[in-house]
């Protein structure tokens, strides 16, 4: 209370958050949003597979085949009973725009370049090429450089799009629960434009206005420039 304030720590209490998919970042951002005292609803109309009991601790042996969200539920609360934790189990598609309103943030995640390409497989590499071309295709009708992102970075985020890195999402949760509670609490300004982590380096690409940028240490750029938003490769 000292810290946040009378009326900061009311938005917090006040606010309801709605965490798109209980994947291994959905599950992290649950877990920081509930610890920051933050109601929150969980969202997903998937099922609990293996790979979701060995890369989340939400999950065990017995939720196999449970809805995710469903599944999450109990161990989310206990992580505070204070807070107001619900499950959606139906999917985004379902729901009308109405529903949306209720809520003072909407937390979409997750990343798919294509269903053609087997995520967490070997990748044939005529799939990433056309992918690196589809992708300087859209950056150029965007207004930006054909060389934005480089072709090495292109390949590697095609090749990783469906590999649930997890110490990548718990860095990334982490981050974009911070700057939820910036938003909620109205404390201090939230980072804008790109926050862009390589999990397979531990690097973070500084993205100036020029669009040229440079991979440095995380603690050479964060709380340096205010100007970007959370993103990340997964």
């Amino acid at each position: 209370m000292r810290l946040w304030g009378v009326e900061a720590q009311q938005r917090l209490q006040r606010a309801q958050v709605l965490i798109c998919g209980m994947s291994v970042l959905g599950s992290e951002m649950s877990k920081n949003l509930v610890l920051s005292g933050i109601n929150v609803t969980l969202q997903d109309d998937q099922e609990v597979s293996s790979d979701c009991i060995e890369s989340q601790f939400l999950f065990s042996a017995g939720n196999l085949g449970q809805n995710r969200a469903v599944a999450a539920l109990p161990k989310v609360k206990e992580l505070n009973p204070l807070v107001n934790v619900r499950a959606e189990t139906r999917a985004l598609e379902e729901l009308d725009d109405s529903y949306f309103t209720e809520y003072s943030i909407v937390l979409l995640h997750a990343f798919q370049v294509s269903k053609a390409i087997r995520c967490g497989a070997f990748i044939p590499r005529s799939l990433v090429e056309e992918f690196v071309a589809f992708s300087q295709r859209e950056l150029v009708e965007n207004g930006l450089e054909k060389d934005f992102f480089s072709t090495a970075e292109l390949s590697a985020l095609c090749n990783t799009s469906g590999v649930k890195l997890v110490p990548v999402c718990a860095i990334m949760a982490g981050i974009a629960g911070r700057e939820i509670v910036k938003i909620i609490s109205q404390q201090d300004e939230p980072i804008r434009n790109i926050f862009l982590f390589d999990g397979s380096t531990g690097l973070v690409a500084c993205i100036g206005t020029s669009h040229t940028h440079a991979m440095t240490r995380p603690e050479d750029t964060m709380g340096n420039d205010r100007n970007f938003v959370v993103n990340s490769i997964l």
